[in-house]
């Protein structure tokens, strides 16, 4: 069987549901179906869309579908160097993760706008 994407085929985006896979399956099948669509390579389309609805209508067949071309369902990856420091491969501690936090896990204090017990001045 060649690789082929079924999504596009169907005409539906990868997030699509089980029911919008339906209704463009049925929409597209009775545009191609032989009996009915006058155009040369009706019959070719029609197959291509059974095989198609065949793979995304089942929930298991779907979900290997979508594990088998992870690049379709995902953006690549992006590496990233490492912080200034560290060198690839060591391990960052976990509070360098955290937003706000520096590499030595001291979150940097704030700048107090008002003294205690002074009101906001109105503007």
């Amino acid at each position: 069987m060649k690789s082929r994407d079924y999504y596009r085929i169907l005409e539906v985006p990868p997030g699509a549901s089980g029911d919008e896979i339906k209704q463009a399956f049925r929409r597209l099948a009775r545009r191609y179906h032989p009996d009915v669509s006058s155009e040369t390579e009706a019959e070719e389309l029609f197959k291509r869309l059974n095989e198609a609805y065949e793979v995304l209508g089942d929930r298991d067949r779907r979900a290997a579908y979508d594990r088998s071309a992870p690049g379709r369902m995902r953006p690549p990856m992006v590496m990233r160097s490492p912080p200034i420091g560290h060198r690839a491969g060591d391990a960052l501690p976990l509070t360098s993760r955290r937003r706000g936090v520096d590499d030595q896990g001291i979150r940097p204090r704030r700048k107090r706008l008002f003294k205690p017990g002074q009101a906001c001045p109105s503007a």
